[in-house]
């Protein structure tokens, strides 16, 4: 039966809003891996994200998070470093036809599994919704004019991104803490500790706001990403959380088309609107 009370309806806003912000944040994230490698624009994402929740942090209160929440943040931050520098390099490429949405599905199944190993298996029509909006993000990734090896060395950067952003997911939802904007500060602080560590590793300079504007605003749509479904994930089940929050592709391949003139085929168009079926299905 659909779950269209307050608090279903609330989870499901919260999912399909993470997915909203968290396409914004991807598509601008791309775009300004253009102009540096990805893990500069990593720190620099990461330390606005982590400015931004430990101020609101301070400003709202309330108890201290336990150690695990904040391990489990921490964590979710190392993975979603990896996961996040590997899909802004294949954004940057130019294919984000393909990129978003295969990382997304990846992502997706990593989330999917995990929910169902702690929550057990979902409804029927939850079910459908899963393969629905698996099958909407796969057409989603059939990009025109892609070659071989373009083609071949995206899905490599999707697969590589889309298993760490599963793990970023899963732990990401471990958090218990009722203030959770300390723990996405924590999380965003161990992203950007990656980053440096990398850069140190490569003997590659760190790089600043004031030349890279728009990691600034990439780095506050992907915590306001993160905190949509954080909430999301506390209201549904993680699984249909997991799976609204993975049509962001749908927002970063409708930006590259509308902004950088990407081309979208028929079949990609049709996959974008199984997407939105899907999250009909998800309230069942």
């Amino acid at each position: 039966m659909a779950d269209w009370t307050s608090v279903g309806l609330a989870g499901l806003a919260l999912g399909v809003g993470s997915a909203v912000v968290w396409g914004g944040a991807d598509f601008s994230g791309g775009v300004a891996t253009r102009r540096a490698h990805a893990f500069q624009i990593l720190v620099l994402i990461s330390l606005a994200g982590c400015a931004l929740m430990a101020l609101v942090a301070v400003a709202a209160g309330g108890p201290r998070p336990s150690p695990a929440d904040f391990a489990f943040a921490a964590a979710a931050g190392v993975s979603g470093a990896f996961g996040v520098t590997a899909l802004y390099r294949g954004l940057a490429s130019r294919s984000a036809a393909i990129v978003a949405p295969t990382a997304s599905v990846v992502g997706t199944v990593t989330a999917v599994a995990a929910g169902i190993a702690l929550q057990g298996a979902p409804t029927p029509a939850q079910w459908l919704g899963f393969v629905v909006g698996a099958t909407g993000i796969s057409m989603v990734a059939r990009a025109p004019r892609a070659g071989a090896s373009e083609r071949n060395r995206s899905l490599l950067l999707a697969t590589v991104s889309g298993v760490f952003i599963g793990g970023f997911l899963v732990l990401l939802a471990q958090v218990k803490a009722e203030n959770v904007f300390g723990p996405l500060a924590v999380a965003k602080a161990a992203g950007a500790v990656v980053g440096v560590v990398v850069l140190l590793v490569l003997r590659m300079p760190t790089v600043s706001f004031r030349r890279h504007p728009l990691a600034i605003l990439a780095g506050v749509l992907d915590a306001g990403g993160n905190l949509l479904f954080m909430l999301a994930s506390r209201l549904i089940r993680l699984d249909v959380a997991a799976v609204l929050s993975s049509m962001a592709p749908v927002v970063t391949v409708l930006l590259s088309k509308w902004i950088l003139k990407e081309a979208v085929s028929r079949a990609q168009w049709a996959g974008i609107a199984l997407c939105f079926v899907a999250v009909v299905l998800l309230s069942g």
